[in-house]
């Protein structure tokens, strides 16, 4: 896949993620997957749902500075951390 398609399918991913993000902040609300977690109610869920997002906006930056020619690959920084391949 070249290298722009990338940079161009995860930077929208990761602008949405950073936006709903921010969205859950705002409201205090937290949904993921039918769960819905109110800051009041449930904070560790809530806090859980927020870091789960700010995974996936590292990730999203990590790819698509990649596909900008800005850093090595991110996918296979992971696998050699974890021993995969």
């Amino acid at each position: 896949m070249p290298h722009w398609v990338m940079a161009a399918v995860f930077a929208p991913l990761g602008a949405l993620a950073v936006w709903s993000f921010f969205n859950d902040l705002k409201t205090g609300v937290a949904a993921s997957r039918g769960w819905t977690f109110r800051a009041d109610d449930n904070p560790i869920g809530f806090g859980s749902v927020l870091a789960g997002k700010v995974v996936i906006v590292a990730f999203c930056a990590a790819e698509a500075a990649f596909g900008l020619g800005l850093m090595a690959d991110p996918v296979k920084a992971i696998q050699s951390t974890l021993h995969l391949g």
